[in-house]
């Protein structure tokens, strides 16, 4: 089994693993991009993360969350959604 490391940064995430021999390796989960924007969709059964996640930021505000790394400790989401 290989550990899995992430970067939760502001702005943008960076996936690694490590596998059983000690080899890191980044991972890539879009286009051969280690970095992806750190943002989230969630409306009913459809989830999107990243640059795809961003696209839909614009055509539903409501239902997409970026830079909300700061206010994950907190209640208080709403805060994350302004900074849309």
């Amino acid at each position: 089994m290989n550990n899995i490391g992430i970067d939760l940064g502001t702005s943008s995430v960076v996936v690694a693993s490590l596998s059983v021999d000690g080899t890191p390796t980044l991972v890539y989960p879009e286009r051969n991009m280690a970095v992806m924007p750190n943002c989230i969709y969630i409306n009913g059964d459809t989830t999107l993360i990243g640059s795809g996640a961003l696209a839909m930021l614009e055509a539903d505000p409501e239902h997409t969350f970026k830079n909300y790394k700061i206010y994950l400790a907190t209640e208080d989401i709403s805060e994350a959604k302004r900074l849309g």
